[in-house]
């Protein structure tokens, strides 16, 4: 399958704490023409949940979470899947799969991204 970057939208950033998933953040991608997709990974170590909202941060260029959503940036997929976040501007990369098969903290479902709605 072969990957594409894109331009997208971050229009929603959630971060959220349950006692037996752990951490999990949440992103919402506007594509453009109604498509949006989402990325969501989580983990149950807290040094590791600081290491993904942190590569996100700057990755994005942000310094706060709040900022995330309204942000835009690039983003590379293969079919439906998001498999990287990239800067807008600048030739910087986040890869969770990579971070999730170098680190077993974080929970097999890491990269699980999917198409929402192409209303």
């Amino acid at each position: 399958m072969s990957s594409e970057i894109r331009n997208a939208g971050i229009f929603a950033a959630k971060l959220s704490f349950h006692y037996r998933d752990g951490l999990a953040i949440m992103l919402l991608f506007d594509l453009g023409e109604g498509e949006i997709r989402r990325m969501h990974f989580s983990t149950k170590s807290p040094s590791l949940g600081f290491e993904l909202v942190s590569a996100t941060l700057k990755t994005i260029g942000k310094s706060h979470w709040d900022n995330v959503a309204g942000s835009s940036c690039r983003i590379i997929t293969e079919g439906s899947r998001i498999i990287r976040i990239g800067n807008l501007l600048d030739d910087v990369w986040f890869d969770p799969q990579k971070i999730a098969d170098n680190d077993k903290r974080l929970e097999p479902a890491i990269a699980k991204a999917e198409e929402v709605g192409n209303e």
